[in-house]
Order: structure tokens, then sequence, then C-alpha cells
């Protein structure tokens, strides 16, 4: 993890810098922080806003995290097939069924 937060320490211009915090929140998801990755992830959406990679990590942050914040997962796997319809949440089983089954409904926003 250190090289990686080298890397990200590094002033790269944002079509490089995006990419190396992708990485980095990926990595932090796999060992179990999404606190971590989502600040790597917020820093890579501010950068490359259009990009499907960053909304579905983060939608799978959102999910993972302590707060399991369903309506904020939802929000961004919905943005990354918007933007990408080829993108595949269905490979992620785990964060799919998090989604759809859960003790309370999730409301419509107003």
């Amino acid at each position: 993890m250190n090289y990686f937060q080298r890397a990200a320490d590094i002033d790269l211009p944002p079509h490089l810098a995006a990419p190396t915090r992708i990485r980095i929140g990926n990595t932090y998801l796999q060992l179990g922080s999404p606190s971590e990755a989502m600040y790597h992830l917020n820093l890579a959406k501010s950068l490359t806003p259009a990009e499907p990679d960053v909304y579905l990590a983060l939608g799978k942050a959102y999910l993972l995290s302590d707060k399991s914040d369903r309506r904020e997962a939802l929000k961004c796997l919905t943005t990354a097939l918007s933007l990408n319809p080829q993108v595949s949440i269905i490979k992620y089983p785990p964060y799919e069924r998090k989604i759809l089954t859960s003790d309370s409904e999730i409301e419509p926003s107003h």
C-alpha cells in the first residue's frame, strides 16, 4: 500500500492521477477499509467525474461501510451503468445481494 500512497502523493496530471486513486480505492476495498477507499475514490471522482469505474467502486464502498448506505450505493451503481451500460455490476453478486436484501426499504428521494 505504501507504493500506491507514494504514487498518489506525486503531482500527476488528472488522466494519470485518477486511475491511481481508483486502484488505491479498490485495494482498500479488498483490505476491508471502505472509508479509506471512499477518500481516494472521491478524489478520483473529482478528477474524472465521467469514469464509471469510480462510481462502481464507490457503490461497493458504500455497501461495505459501517453505515451501509444503500441509497448512496444505489445512486453510484446507477450512475456507473448510465455512464457505461457495459459495466458489470452482476459480477459482484455479494454487493448486489446487499442492495436487494435489506431490513428496510429504500424510500424514493423527493
